[in-house]
C-alpha cells in the first residue's frame, strides 16, 4: 500500500463508524465479509464497503482460532511455543505480515 494508502487508513480509524483494515491474506477477507453479511442480515446494518489491492503472493492457511480477532482488527498471527523471558512482540498489516515470521 502507498503512504496514501496509509494516511487513508489513518484517517478513517478516526471516525467511530469506519472499521478500516490492511488486510494481508485471503482467509482475512473472508471473515470481514461474513462478518460484515451477517451485521447487514441480522443487525440491520445497511452500509459495507471494502477496497482491496492486489498483492502477488501465496496465501497461506488461517490460524485456528482467529476469527474474532480479525473482525476486531488484532489477532495473534504467529505464537511462539515458549516465550523468552524478554521476547519482542511484532505489529504488522498488509504484505509486511509475509515477513514477520523471518524476523522472529
Amino acid at each position: 500500500m502507498t503512504s496514501i494508502g496509509r494516511g487513508f487508513l489513518l484517517f478513517a480509524s478516526t471516525f467511530s463508524s469506519i472499521q478500516p483494515r490492511d488486510i494481508s491474506f485471503g482467509f482475512e477477507l473472508a471473515t470481514i465479509i461474513r462478518g460484515g453479511v451477517r451485521r447487514m442480515y441480522t443487525e440491520g446494518e445497511n452500509i459495507y464497503y471494502i477496497t482491496l489491492r492486489n498483492e502477488d503472493y501465496v496465501m497461506p492457511p488461517m490460524p485456528a482460532g482467529v476469527e474474532e480477532g480479525i473482525l476486531k482488527g488484532i489477532y495473534p498471527y504467529v505464537k511462539a511455543d515458549k516465550p523468552a523471558a524478554k521476547h519482542v512482540q511484532l505489529f504488522g498489516g498488509g504484505c509486511i505480515m509475509l515477513q514477520g515470521p523471518a524476523l522472529s
